[in-house]
């Protein structure tokens, strides 16, 4: 895609879509009747004209907000999602269609079109690489980007590729498109992500838990436990370091109904062991719910080091526990 600077056709297409209720049109049709579809607001549509259904006003007969039409006659629409003609009189309001010389790329989603002009903005506040890439995708067969570059700016390339670093998706806290790890959604403090609700629990009774002990140990989510002799490190859950000097490595297993999951856990299990620290490691899970009147217990045994495992085959570790 080549970019070409017209700023005055970006501010062109701009005056088009900002045609508010009640004014006048400064540009005609060439040879269309006159009559055409005469609003509330006294502007006349002439026949030929596209128009397209307002945000939030529904339209009868399954045409609605975002609906594309063509006016063909005086009070007539031929809305193309349906191929038929729609009267005026049989929408549920008066202003529920709007000029569509050129809409916005929210409104034109879900439509497709042959040939598609895309203008990106100077001001490029709400753009993101979403967004570019849904008015892209509405082209059937060509696609002509108009870019608006000051010539103050580093230029196009610097415009593209801060709209590629740019993603809307990614800052929601979703897992509607992954695999169900839900990737750093929950913030306990600041500057801290955690991976699970469960993870935000347990950061959430660690610090009370620390507080109520005067700081006689620290903790840290996820810190790096080095494996020189592999190609990666781990990062266990919490590692806990008390006031003694002593260490413990407390993983919480939330998916132990996954066999690829447990077949993971078995190999970090074996780390651990090769280490010389399978004592020091706690694991939890949680095939039977929460609660916090459990939780908090079990992070004072573990500090006094009175806890014990509930789990006697040694499966996971040496000190397993459920956390209800």
């Amino acid at each position: 895609m080549k970019g070409i600077e017209i700023p005055w056709v970006a501010n062109r297409a701009v005056r088009k879509i900002a045609v508010t209720a009640g004014s006048s049109l400064p540009w005609k049709t060439r040879r269309q009747p006159t009559q055409g579809l005469r609003r509330s607001t006294g502007r006349t549509c002439r026949q030929g004209l596209r128009c397209v259904g307002s945000v939030g006003r529904q339209a009868a007969g399954g045409c609605g907000s975002g609906s594309l039409g063509l006016v063909t006659g005086y009070k007539r629409v031929h809305f193309v999602e349906h191929d038929k003609d729609t009267s005026l009189s049989s929408l549920r309001h008066a202003e529920a269609l709007e000029l569509a010389y050129a809409i916005t790329v929210h409104k034109a989603q879900g439509s497709g079109f042959d040939h598609v002009f895309l203008i990106v903005p100077e001001r490029h506040a709400l753009l993101s690489r979403e967004l570019v890439y849904t008015g892209l995708t509405r082209a059937r067969v060509s696609v002509t980007v108009f870019i608006q570059v000051p010539d103050d700016k580093k230029g196009i390339a610097s415009l593209l590729e801060r709209i590629r670093r740019r993603s809307d998706v990614e800052t929601r806290r979703t897992s509607l498109l992954s695999d169900g790890d839900l990737g750093c959604a929950y913030i306990p403090e600041s500057g801290v992500n955690v991976k699970s609700r469960v993870e935000y629990i347990i950061f959430r009774k660690l610090e009370e838990a620390r507080l109520a002990r005067s700081g006689d140990f620290d903790f840290k989510y996820e810190e790096t436990y080095p494996l020189e002799d592999r190609p990666f490190d781990l990062h266990p859950g919490f590692t806990i370091r008390l006031a003694a000097g002593k260490v413990i490595y407390w993983e919480h297993l939330g998916r132990l109904t996954s066999a690829t999951y447990v077949r993971d856990w078995d190999q970090r299990r074996a780390i651990y062991l090769a280490k010389g620290d399978l004592s020091k490691l706690v694991t939890t899970h949680e095939l039977r719910g929460i609660s916090d009147a459990k939780i908090s217990p079990l992070i004072g045994a573990l500090l006094d080091g009175t806890l014990r495992s509930e789990d006697k085959s040694d499966r996971y570790s040496l000190c397993h526990c459920s956390l209800r």
